[in-house]
């Protein structure tokens, strides 16, 4: 189940894992030495991976995705909070 601030998490993970490519792409631009042919290949595939879509269409995506996920935690507390009220209800009335 989502927890709040798994999207933090997320975020945070995500950001981790693009660092070092990151560094390296920095490393390389301020050395003037050549990247090696295979981690240029792997971060030309990241980026050809990312969707091209306007900046508007991505952040309504984007919002339309968090709304989605909000609605999913909102219920699942929903139905915790049900079935241990209806947990209590049943041992009132089995006594």
């Amino acid at each position: 189940h989502a927890e709040p601030g798994a999207g933090g998490r997320a975020a945070s993970k995500l950001s981790g894992l693009l660092d070092p490519g990151v560094s390296y792409v920095r490393r390389c631009w301020h050395s003037g030495r050549r990247a090696k042919a295979a981690a240029a290949r792997a971060l030309l595939y990241l980026v050809n991976s990312v969707p091209n879509l306007a900046g508007d269409t991505f952040a309504d995506g984007f919002a339309s995705s968090v709304k989605d996920l909000l609605m999913v935690v909102t219920l699942a507390q929903l139905i915790k909070t049900q079935l241990q009220l209806n947990e209590k209800l049943t041992l009132l009335t089995s006594q």
